[in-house]
């Protein structure tokens, strides 16, 4: 995989887009979530390639040119805070926390402000060798080779990382007067290099090599003038009209145009002529809701961390405040076995689509994420079900939600009686 930006900050700050293209913000499930996903929550860069893993119930948000992201950056120690002890396990990973569970380290060198650590980076933090991890329990091969990866002199990788960064960016076109500028400016934006997921391929970046603030110029693309498409712009689907606005999608921008005004190089009228589709009305469901009045109801619902606490800070809300009923343990429990026996997409081509009562439905999560219920709402397509059906397990004689809860909450939350779904029945 090619290498990619990737921008944290201090917790509680904001990211605002000037990189004059769409970035994406991760927002990582928090529930039984694993160290490859969780190092990235609340991270910004470009499109992430959902679902990482099986499994994977992590989401990501469109952040276009100019907008501020819709989730401050966290305080991962306070994120672990909030999890319970398997999800923790979860989080930092079996060998990190075979060390945690022997006494070899402790908690603040496996999760600092900005990040879960890796265990290549705890070693490189503690200094401890391979005979002491191999007494925890870490494998030998997994040892050994976090062990060698780490033995390069810190001096020698920040100027091996400023290096690199210099020679891209001069290949750029970005000149020494530019770098002084930005440098200079004390941006507070933390970048890591990485090449996949799962595993970073580079370390995040020390202050002190101004590798930071040398990656977070080298991910600003110079702005494109009006019309101007860039040389890998293009096209994503067909462009559709909804009254006179026409959408265009493309693979790095979505474009709104009216009349008298031009994109990529053709007026209005010449968007109207080529292939162009109608944007489909809301079903009947979704015709007789009230957006705005739902709106209010999630803004105003209790705000609660991860575990359904009351939170002053938080960016949840109680799943209850829109479903009727939560799983019981059972029935939680059954569904874990499921979905880890077989992927839900699996599950789900032996479903039926069936149009059933919101009232009827069961929440498998205590909370929901009140950002992500404002998106939905604000998306017509996810009103639609275009995004995909929820999915449902049949569990006790109850319809248990497994996937699509933001969508059936939204729709709850402005007033739909009913909605279509895919329910499962395992045998």
């Amino acid at each position: 995989m090619a290498q990619r930006i990737i921008f944290n900050g201090e917790p509680g700050t904001v990211w605002q887009n000037d990189t004059g293209v769409v970035r994406y913000q991760f927002i990582a499930s928090l529930r039984g979530t694993c160290g490859a996903c969780l190092q990235y929550h609340m991270a910004i860069g470009p499109a992430w390639p959902i679902r990482i893993h099986p499994h994977c119930r992590c989401e990501q948000r469109a952040i276009a040119p100019g907008r501020e992201a819709p989730n401050a950056f966290v305080d991962f120690r306070k994120v672990l805070d909030e999890m319970s002890n398997a999800d923790k396990v979860a989080a930092v990973g079996k060998n990190v926390y075979k060390l945690l569970d022997r006494g070899v380290i402790e908690w603040k060198d496996a999760v600092s402000k900005y990040s879960v650590r890796s265990l290549k980076q705890v070693v490189a933090l503690t200094k401890i060798d391979v005979a002491t991890m191999e007494a925890a329990g870490v494998k030998s091969y997994i040892a050994e080779a976090a062990y060698k990866s780490v033995q390069t002199p810190e001096q020698v990788l920040i100027r091996k990382h400023r290096q690199e960064l210099i020679e891209k960016l001069t290949q750029a076109g970005v000149h020494q007067e530019e770098l002084v500028r930005a440098i200079s400016t004390g941006l507070t934006e933390r970048a890591t290099v990485v090449g996949g997921f799962g595993t970073q391929t580079s370390a995040t970046f020390a202050a002190r090599s101004h590798a930071a603030e040398l990656a977070a110029i080298l991910a600003r693309p110079r702005p494109r003038r009006t019309g101007e498409v860039g040389p890998a712009e293009r096209l994503r689907g067909t462009p559709t009209v909804e009254g006179d606005v026409i959408t265009i999608r493309t693979n790095e921008r979505t474009i709104t145009i009216r009349p008298g005004e031009s994109a990529m190089g053709r007026s209005y009228e010449e968007w109207r002529a080529a292939p162009i589709r109608t944007a489909p009305t809301l079903p009947s469901t979704a015709q007789a809701v009230d957006i705005e009045t739902a709106k209010r109801k999630v803004q105003a619902a209790e705000a609660v961390g991860t575990r359904g606490r009351p939170s002053p800070e938080g960016h949840y809300v109680r799943s209850s405040e829109f479903f009727s009923a939560e799983a019981t343990e059972s029935q939680a429990d059954r569904l874990n076995q499921l979905t880890r026996a077989k992927p839900v997409q699996e599950w789900a081509k032996t479903g039926t689509a069936e149009t059933v009562d919101i009232s009827s439905l069961v929440s498998s999560q205590p909370t929901l994420r009140r950002s992500t219920l404002l998106d939905n709402l604000d998306d017509p397509k996810a009103l639609r079900g275009e995004h995909g059906l929820p999915v449902a397990f049949v569990i006790d004689g109850q319809i248990i939600v497994e996937d699509g809860h933001h969508r059936i909450a939204a729709l709850a939350a402005a007033g739909a009686k009913q909605i279509k779904v895919i329910v499962v029945r395992p045998q």
